[in-house]
């Protein structure tokens, strides 16, 4: 059939909602397993706090990207000894995701599932890197050189979307 005549038939049952684009403003935390060996180098777990915006392009398959600010001290110990020191540290992550639905757009309930590619900047604080490169430091936690980290990551999740209204809703 024709786009104008699929159009008109309404693309099938529960096409009808406004939810071509969704913007979605997020917060929580940010939690790391602790690393099980080497220098005992781990993130902290901290606060997040990000932004969404997803594109509805197909019926059960929409397109998202994200950014998430998170403060996550870098935490630098010692494997034979319980001393320990945090350096502030922030991570900026941008995220680009698929995101599979199980029931179409513009249904009220939208059960999903997301994996995708992230750019993770970890940021330590400039405070943070004069401190990291105190001789003591240096000499007692390999601390030297930190600074500034970009790396490519993984992320995956999966939820409920809830349409409360038209124009909002719960994830």
């Amino acid at each position: 059939t024709s786009f104008a005549a699929q159009a008109q038939s309404g693309w099938g049952d529960g096409d009808e909602r406004p939810d071509m684009i969704e913007l979605s403003l997020f917060g929580g935390g940010s939690f790391f397993k602790s690393v099980s060996s080497g220098l005992g180098t781990e993130h902290v777990s901290g606060g997040a706090a990000g932004i969404r915006v997803t594109e509805n392009f197909w019926k059960y398959v929409s397109l998202e990207q994200g950014f998430t600010y998170s403060a996550n001290n870098v935490r630098f110990g010692l494997p034979t000894a319980p001393n320990t020191v945090a350096f502030g540290n922030r991570i900026y992550q941008w995220n680009l995701n698929p995101v599979f639905h199980f029931t179409p757009r513009g249904s009220k309930i939208r059960p999903y599932l997301t994996a995708g590619l992230s750019a993770m900047n970890y940021n330590p604080t400039d405070t943070a890197e004069g401190l990291a490169n105190i001789p003591e430091n240096v000499a007692l936690y390999k601390s030297r050189g930190l600074s500034d980290n970009l790396q490519v990551a993984m992320n995956f999740g999966g939820g409920v979307k809830w349409h409360l209204t038209d124009h909002f809703g719960l994830r």
